[in-house]
């Protein structure tokens, strides 16, 4: 079997491609999510409902971020010197852009940080729609998490 690497210059003309974008074009993107009558397009499984494992919840994109914590990912801007955030951010923004639907966030209770929430997956989809100006985002919730992580920020059911 021949095995060939991958190009990276595909990753930089996309990443090109939306740093180049003004923000109002950017915003003008449609964000589509995997969830409520869009469900069947969730791509991680154990996110659907009849995997009883996520109960997925709109809240306040503000709200969210200012009670997560985020790591090594900066909410300053969208992009950064930072190659894999770069990568991220603009293959995310390719899929909403392509009428391609993304999975919410999942989210769970921080274990090092008191009353804050941690990504097991999706910062950077939060961090774009932070930045992005939008209002609310659906994020995943463990249902073992659930009753603790409302009292940090409102969880609204879809």
């Amino acid at each position: 079997m021949n095995l060939r690497k991958a190009s990276v210059t595909i990753h930089d003309e996309i990443i090109e491609l939306y740093k180049n974008k003004t923000i109002e074009a950017l915003k003008a993107i449609k964000f589509k999510w995997a969830y409520g009558k869009d469900v069947d397009k969730i791509l991680d499984h154990t996110q659907n409902p009849v995997a009883n494992l996520y109960t997925i919840f709109t809240v306040s994109t503000r709200e969210l971020i200012l009670n997560a914590v985020f790591n090594e990912v900066t909410c300053e801007s969208l992009f950064t010197d930072n190659l894999v955030n770069n990568a991220r951010i603009a293959k995310t923004l390719s899929r909403w852009e392509k009428g391609l639907y993304v999975d919410p966030p999942t989210v769970f209770l921080s274990q090092h940080h008191k009353n804050k929430i941690e990504f097991s997956d999706g910062r950077h989809r939060a961090k774009i729609t932070y930045l992005l100006d939008h209002k609310e985002i659906p994020i995943a919730v463990a249902n073992c998490d659930i009753p603790q992580i409302s009292n940090i920020i409102n969880l609204k059911k879809t």
